[in-house]
């Protein structure tokens, strides 16, 4: 089956750190289709280990930029500097 012909899967998980929803969502994915189905995955934090939990043919979207600022805390934002702790601050308010 050609690509444009796969049903696309978008899966959005915040990490796979040890606990049973990462163990969960690794199986889920060992049991999709590939031949069906094009899967990405789209991660907040991600690590290198997290690689051996996703099966080839999985494409990997690693979240960053303003999202990454979105999930600092106040302090984490302050420790970044006044630009980061600012930009948190204003995106804050236009969330409201």
């Amino acid at each position: 089956m050609a690509n444009s012909d796969k049903k696309r899967l978008l899966f959005v998980i915040d990490s796979l750190r040890n606990g049973g929803i990462a163990q969960s969502f690794s199986q889920l994915l060992k049991e999709i289709d590939y031949t069906l189905f094009e899967v990405t995955v789209v991660i907040f934090h991600w690590e290198e280990s997290y690689a051996r939990l996703i099966p080839n043919g999985v494409r990997i979207e690693r979240v960053g930029g303003l999202i990454s600022l979105m999930n600092a805390t106040g302090s984490e934002s302050r420790k970044k500097g006044l630009l980061h702790f600012l930009i948190k601050k204003a995106m804050a308010v236009l969330c409201l």
